[in-house]
């Protein structure tokens, strides 16, 4: 079913559509040939892609917009109370890795020690003043209301930090299994306008990676949009569903 068609105001500059599945699991892959490559951060071994997530961070606004997306799997009520306020804090540590050089990886580590000096250092050093004080005041807020916002903000990230989950987000080569065709590829912004091949999201929407699938997807269609390329999602599920 057409989900998003996403028209362009210019005709001299489009190159042929770009066209985005989602299915909620391998077994319901159309058939894969060499004109799809296929994003699964479940499964190593049925990704043939990665997409750079830090690499798409270059502002304060660029790691809103993706947490914004990764926080659309919090629907406890309890939970959701504290979501803009653990966005925020996401956000920022992002934005320190992407700044500073580090890796997903490190901010998952933070994540996990509740570590904040790290991030505040990096952005301290590459002048993200307002990040700055948005950690800051988290740091000073009650210790209850820390421990609340530290406990969403895990419940997003640490899903992520799974082997398979960081080989698609990292940018690094996927290790440890036989790459299906076509070759692994690592999508930054400039490779979008560029592809030729359709592009499948394999997530299942319950799980604990729909929100970085989400994530991912929106930039995929904002990334192709702004170099005038049209974008058309589809959904694919299994049995028909």
């Amino acid at each position: 079913m057409r989900e998003v068609i996403l028209p362009t105001a210019r005709t001299d500059t489009i190159s042929d559509e770009l066209v985005l599945t989602v299915v909620d699991e391998p077994s319901a892959l159309p058939s894969v040939g060499a004109d799809r490559l296929i994003w699964c951060p479940a499964s190593a071994a049925t990704g043939t892609c990665s997409w750079n997530l830090l690499a798409a961070i270059s502002s304060a606004a660029d790691a809103d917009s993706i947490c914004e997306h990764l926080f659309t799997v919090v629907v406890d009520d309890a939970a959701m109370f504290f979501v803009p306020e653990a966005s925020l804090l996401t956000a920022n540590l992002m934005l320190a890795a992407a700044r500073g050089g580090r890796t997903l990886g490190e901010v998952i580590a933070w994540v996990r020690g509740g570590q904040l000096a790290p991030a505040a250092a990096l952005l301290e050093s590459v002048g993200e003043a307002g990040a700055v004080e948005d950690l800051e005041a988290f740091a000073a807020s009650s210790p209850g209301e820390q421990a609340a916002i530290w406990a969403v903000v895990r419940q997003v990230m640490l899903p992520l930090g799974a082997p398979a989950t960081l080989r698609a987000l990292g940018g690094r080569p996927m290790q440890g299994f036989t790459l299906a065709e076509p070759p692994h590829v690592v999508l930054f912004a400039y490779s979008v306008p560029h592809l030729v091949e359709a592009i499948t999201i394999v997530v299942d929407p319950r799980s604990p990676l729909a929100g970085v699938a989400n994530a991912f997807r929106a930039w995929l269609v904002v990334t192709a949009a702004r170099s005038y390329r049209p974008v058309r999602v589809l959904r694919s599920t299994v049995g028909g569903r």
